[in-house]
């Protein structure tokens, strides 16, 4: 059984993390970060006081989205978004 201390852990990485994807899907999609901006995960983390693996994580569910491009030993760079309907 886990202790209180490690749900309420839990539940706020859980909320960071979250709070973390929507604003960089915001920030994505209204081209505050331009398409093809590559980028690093320790500067995210850094900037957010997270782990690297966090942002890892959320990097893997923007792209499963369509949001960026995760290029193995190049980078993860956000994708050029055709929005015309």
């Amino acid at each position: 059984m886990k202790s209180k201390k490690s749900v309420r852990k839990s539940r706020s990485l859980r909320n960071k993390r979250e709070a973390i994807f929507n604003e960089l899907r915001e920030r994505v999609i209204n081209h505050h970060i331009p398409p093809g901006t590559r980028l690093r995960d320790s500067e995210i983390a850094k900037q957010y006081g997270v782990s690297r693996t966090l942002v890892r994580d959320v990097f893997q569910d923007l792209a499963r989205k369509g949001l960026l491009e995760i290029h193995r030993n190049q980078g993860i760079f956000v994708v050029l978004m055709d929005i015309s309907w």
